[in-house]
């Protein structure tokens, strides 16, 4: 049986370890450290059992810890993408907002447009009235 899992996760591995063979304690899980050898032996010594009996313990044991393991996984993955989905509806929203914020841009553009070329408008007919009236003012000079 592949136990890389429990090397992996030996913290976690431990508390629970300790949780089904409640004799162990800090201190044998210290001792064992990720080998798995030796925490059978110490499990042996504790509870007086054949190393057959504690194969036979520590593979159903190792069976639960595996589902419990990959359940945890299976959470986080259904967590991850919850945030995934998440995510992308933030996302659409900032789009969406985008989106609103780019047509009030231009409307102000064409609006400042507008009144731009209204005052040119003005101005230019200002200028020209001025002009002409300055042509007409010459024109009575010269007659």
């Amino acid at each position: 049986m592949n136990l890389d899992f429990l090397k992996n996760e030996w913290e976690q591995a431990s508390k629970e370890t300790q949780k089904n063979w409640d004799k162990l304690t800090k201190e044998d899980m210290q001792k064992a450290k990720g080998n798995l050898k030796e925490l059978k032996n110490i499990i042996q010594e504790k509870y007086d059992l054949t190393k057959d009996e504690v194969d036979e313990e520590f593979d159903k044991f190792t069976g639960k810890m595996k589902t419990k393991f990959k359940m945890f996984g299976k959470n986080l993955e259904d967590d991850a993408e919850i945030l995934k989905m998440e995510a992308e509806d933030k996302v659409e929203d900032l789009k969406d907002d985008a989106e609103i914020l780019k047509m009030e841009a231009e409307d102000k553009v064409e609006e400042t447009s507008k009144k731009i070329k209204r005052e040119t408008e003005e101005k230019t007919k200002e200028a020209t009235e001025k002009m002409k009236k300055g042509i007409e003012d010459i024109k009575n000079k010269l007659n």
